[in-house]
C-alpha cells in the first residue's frame, strides 16, 4: 500500500490499465479458444457425419462383405479387413462396425475378437434408440480425447451401427500451429496497445504536473500563478478555472486583509476604549485606549480575567446582567480612578453581543469618554444659574425701584433722581452683562472672523495705559511700562529684527484682552498702588506681564478665574460694577490669536497678582 501511495500517478494508471487489458485478453482468449473449440468440434462432428455416410454407402455398394453375428473367422475377416482397407489411407479416422448386442464385427486398428462391448457406450446407445449419437470423451486406448459418431444401418436385413471417431487435435483450430498463431497475435495487439496505453496515458496525466505546480505555488500565496495547458481539453478548462479560481482568491484575501486593516486601524484609532472578550469574562483583545484608560502592561496575556483589569465592581455587575439578560440596561454612566495625579474619569459603558454563532460567544465592552461633557453640563448649569442670578439682581433692584416710585416717591425730586440714577446704573450694568455674553458666545463658537493686521506690542500697551490713565489717576494709581529687549544682533537681518516686536492680530481685541486685565487691577488694587506692564521680546514670541499690588488671588483660585462669572468675593464684586465675563473674554482672544494666558503669585513673594500672555510675534507667524 505505501509503495502504490508513492507512485505517480500515470504510472498507477498504466499498471492498472495494463492489468485490466492484460485480464481481458486472458478472458478474451479463453472464450474465443472455448468458441473456436465448440464450432471446430461441431464441425468434425459434420465432417464425421459425412464420411460415415459415405462408407455405409460404399458397404451397401459391395455384396461380397459379410458381417454376421454369428462367430465365424471368415466373415468377420472379410467385414474386418474391408474396413481396414477403407481406412488405410487416413489412419486418423478408426471405424467400427457393432451389431445390436454390442459386440464389435469389424474395426479399423484393433482386432474385433479383442475389444470389449460396446452397447454402453454413449453414442452407440443413442444410435440404437434415435438413429444416431455423438460424443466427446478420452478413449481408453489411445488416452486422448476423440470424437465419436455413431449411425445405424441395415445390412442384409440385419440392424447394425457404424462408428467413426477422430482426435480432436487432428481439427484445424486444435491442430499446434493454429494455436500457437492466435497466441502470437494476439500478444502482439495487447503489446501494441499497452505501448499506445502508455504514451496516452503519459500524455493525458502530464498536464497533472503543471496542475501540481500550481497548487504549490499557490500555497505558498503565489495565486498570481497561472497554469497554461492546450490539451486535453478537459484539463485545459481546469487550468483555466484554477487561474480564474485563483484571481478571486487573491481578490477576496486582498479585500479580507484590506477590510482586516481598515477594522483593525478603526478599533485601535477610536476614540473609544474597547475590551473584547468572552462569556468566561476572560479578555480576548483590547486597543491603545483601553490600555491607557485601565493602565494596561504590555506584558499583560490576552486571555487575562476581565475583572483583574477593570477593577471595577459597578462594571463587573453591569457585564453580568449583559451576558444574562439580553434585554437589560446596555449603557452604564460610572467613574474611573485615573494614577499619577491625573483626575478620574467619567465613562459612558456599552456591551453588546458580537459573535452569535459560536459555542463561546464573544462580546465588546467600549468605554466613551464624557468627561469633557460632563464638564460642559456643569459649566452650561453654572452658566445658567449665573446669568440667572447676575440679571435677576438688577432686575430685582430695578423692579423696588419701580415700586417705590410708584408708591409717592415720585412726588420727591431728590429720592426719585436717586433712584433713577441707581436705575440707570443697573441698566448698564444688565447691558455689559448681555454684551460680554454676546462677545464670549462670538468668541467661543469661533464666529469671530478676525482681521489681522501688523500690531507693534509697544503701541498696543501704549494705547491701553492711555485709555485707562484717567481711571487709575482716580484711586492714584501709577501704571508704568517695562521693556526687556532681546538681542537683535542674533537675527540675520534688519527685517527679521522690525518683526520680533510686532504681532499678527486684530489691536482692538488686543486691546480689550489686556485692558480686561489692567481694569481689574485698577478696580481690585488700594489707592496709590502701583501696576507694571513689563514686555519681554524674544526669538518667536513676545510675553506682557501685568503685575499689581493688591490682595493677590488665592492659589486655588488661579486656575478658575478665567471661568465665566466666576468672582473670588462675589459682593465686593458687584460693587466695583463687574460682569464677571471679562478675563473670559480675555482668554478666549488670547486662544483666537494662537496664544497662552495665566495667573500666578508674584516672584517677589509680595501681595498681588501676576498675568502673563505670550503671542506669537510676527516673525514665527
Amino acid at each position: 500500500m505505501k509503495a502504490l501511495k508513492k507512485m505517480s500517478a500515470w504510472m498507477y494508471l498504466f499498471i492498472s490499465t495494463s492489468l485490466i487489458l492484460c485480464l481481458g485478453f486472458v478472458l478474451y482468449i479463453a472464450i474465443t479458444f472455448n468458441l473456436l473449440g465448440t464450432v471446430s468440434k461441431e464441425q468434425s462432428k459434420q465432417n464425421l457425419r459425412i464420411f460415415t455416410k459415405t462408407i455405409v454407402n460404399l458397404i451397401s455398394q459391395t455384396p461380397n462383405i459379410s458381417f454376421s453375428s454369428m462367430n465365424t473367422n471368415s466373415t468377420f475377416e472379410d467385414g474386418d479387413f474391408f474396413i481396414k482397407t477403407v481406412s488405410k489411407n487416413n489412419p486418423d479416422f478408426r471405424i467400427t462396425i457393432i451389431n445390436k448386442d454390442g459386440t464389435v464385427l469389424a474395426d479399423s486398428i484393433g482386432i474385433p475378437l479383442e475389444m470389449e462391448n460396446h452397447l454402453t457406450r454413449p453414442e452407440v446407445v443413442a444410435a440404437f434408440s434415435q438413429g444416431e449419437g455423438i460424443d466427446t470423451h478420452i478413449s481408453s486406448v489411445f488416452d486422448k480425447e476423440l470424437i465419436y459418431y455413431a449411425t445405424e444401418f441395415y445390412y442384409n436385413n440385419e440392424k447394425l451401427v457404424i462408428r467413426v471417431s477422430m482426435p480432436t487435435a487432428t481439427s484445424v483450430f486444435f491442430t499446434k500451429g493454429t494455436r500457437s498463431n492466435i497466441l502470437l497475435v494476439t500478444a502482439i495487439i495487447l503489446l501494441v496497445i499497452l505501448l499506445r496505453s502508455f504514451f496516452s496515458i503519459k500524455h493525458i496525466l502530464q498536464p497533472l504536473d503543471v496542475i501540481t505546480e500550481a497548487t504549490r505555488e499557490y500555497e505558498h500565496g503565489n495565486f498570481s500563478y497561472k497554469p497554461k495547458i492546450e490539451s486535453p481539453r478537459e484539463l485545459a478548462n481546469l487550468s483555466q478555472r484554477m487561474g480564474d479560481m485563483a484571481t478571486m482568491i487573491e481578490t477576496n484575501i486582498q479585500e479580507i486583509a484590506n477590510k482586516s486593516n481598515e477594522n483593525e486601524a478603526l478599533f485601535n484609532n477610536t476614540a473609544e476604549a474597547i475590551i473584547v472578550f468572552n462569556n468566561n469574562l476572560e479578555i480576548v483583545k483590547y486597543n491603545e485606549k483601553a490600555k491607557d484608560l485601565f493602565f494596561i502592561a504590555e506584558s499583560t496575556p490576552q486571555n487575562m480575567p476581565l475583572i483583574q483589569v477593570v477593577r471595577n465592581t459597578e462594571i463587573i455587575n453591569f457585564i453580568s446582567l449583559q451576558i444574562k439578560s439580553s434585554n437589560s440596561e446596555n449603557e452604564l454612566e460610572t467613574i474611573i480612578p485615573q494614577k499619577n495625579g491625573i483626575p478620574s474619569k467619567h465613562v459612558l459603558v456599552r456591551c453588546s453581543k458580537i459573535n452569535r454563532t459560536l459555542q463561546r460567544s464573544q462580546y465588546i465592552l467600549s468605554f466613551s469618554d464624557i468627561t469633557r461633557l460632563k464638564k460642559l453640563e456643569r459649566i452650561r448649569k453654572d452658566f445658567v444659574a449665573n446669568v440667572s442670578h447676575e440679571l435677576k439682581t438688577p432686575i430685582t433692584s430695578i423692579q423696588g425701584f419701580i415700586e417705590t416710585l410708584q408708591d409717592g416717591a415720585l412726588e420727591d425730586y431728590n429720592a426719585a433722581k436717586h433712584f433713577l440714577e441707581i436705575m440707570d446704573q443697573e441698566t448698564k450694568r444688565m447691558n455689559g452683562i448681555i454684551s460680554d455674553l454676546l462677545t464670549l458666545s462670538r468668541l467661543e463658537q469661533d464666529q469671530t472672523k478676525l482681521e489681522k493686521a501688523p500690531v507693534n506690542i509697544h503701541e498696543l500697551l501704549n494705547s491701553v495705559v492711555l485709555y485707562y490713565k484717567d481711571f487709575a489717576y482716580k484711586k492714584h494709581i501709577k501704571i508704568e511700562l517695562k521693556q526687556t529687549e532681546f538681542n537683535k544682533n542674533e537675527t540675520k537681518n534688519e527685517k527679521d529684527s522690525a518683526l520680533l516686536d510686532t504681532i499678527n492680530g486684530n489691536f482692538g481685541l488686543l486691546e480689550q484682552a489686556i485692558g480686561n486685565i489692567v481694569q481689574n487691577a485698577i478696580k481690585y488694587c488700594p489707592e496709590k498702588s502701583t501696576i507694571s506692564i513689563e514686555t519681554k521680546i524674544e526669538k518667536d514670541t513676545v510675553s506682557i506681564t501685568i503685575q499689581d499690588n493688591g490682595s493677590g488671588i488665592p492659589l486655588m483660585a488661579q486656575n478658575r478665574i478665567f471661568e465665566r462669572f466666576y468672582r473670588i468675593d462675589k459682593g465686593r464684586s458687584r460693587e466695583q460694577g463687574g460682569t464677571g465675563l471679562g478675563l473670559a473674554i480675555t482668554k478666549n482672544i488670547i486662544l483666537l490669536h494662537g496664544g497662552s494666558v495665566y495667573c500666578k503669585s508674584r516672584l517677589d513673594n509680595t501681595s498681588g497678582s501676576r498675568f502673563v500672555i505670550q503671542l506669537p510675534n510676527f516673525k514665527s507667524n
